[in-house]
Order: structure tokens, then C-alpha cells, then sequence
């Protein structure tokens, strides 16, 4: 799909993604100082994995997700995600000050 609009004031490219089981419609910008893929990493397959569905060898779309609408086929349920805020306040969090896996030494 190649509609845009713009969320937040960010021009923010759309795509369709469709499996057996869902459909879905997100929008990403790559106007932000930060991506989905700074934010979450390798966890990008697993957060977004009916995209990965049909083709894993799909690359996903850059910039950061703004908004997302899931719809299931079977019970027609719907999942949305619509980021409603954007704040530059450059908040660090330091990983060590945690205890879990994800601390580093």
C-alpha cells in the first residue's frame, strides 16, 4: 500500500499485511529521532509477528510505529495501537540499576 498521512505531525508511510487469520493496517514514520527497531531490537519478529506470518524473510517496514489496527477473521475482534503522544523529555534508563536478564555487568 503506499498511502500516507501525517500523525503528530509526522508524515507516516502505510502498509496492509493479511494471513489466514488477521488483517492489518500500521503506520510508520521515519521522520522521529528513534525507531521501532532502537526501541525493541531483535524483539521486533516477535512483537510483530503476523507481519512475519506468510514470508519470514519479510523485512520490516523502518521508522517508528504510530499506529496499528488488527482485525481477527475468525471472531472479527479488533487490536489497535495509536500512539497519542510524542515527548522529548530524554529520560535514560540504565539497564544495571535492574535486576533481570536484560541487566548488563
Amino acid at each position: 500500500m503506499k498511502k500516507t498521512k501525517t500523525l503528530l505531525g509526522y508524515k507516516s508511510q502505510g502498509y496492509k499485511v493479511e494471513t489466514k487469520e488477521e488483517k492489518s493496517e500500521f503506520y510508520m514514520s521515519e521522520d522521529l529521532p528513534f525507531s521501532w527497531s532502537d526501541m525493541y531490537g531483535d524483539l521486533i519478529e516477535k512483537m510483530s509477528a503476523n507481519f512475519y506470518a506468510e514470508d519470514p524473510t519479510k523485512e520490516i517496514p523502518k521508522g517508528m510505529l504510530l499506529e496499528a489496527k488488527t482485525k481477527r477473521k475468525k471472531d472479527k475482534k479488533e487490536s489497535k495501537w495509536i500512539v497519542d503522544e510524542i515527548s522529548s523529555s530524554g529520560t535514560v534508563i540504565t539497564t544495571t540499576e535492574y535486576k533481570n536478564a536484560l541487566a548488563q555487568k
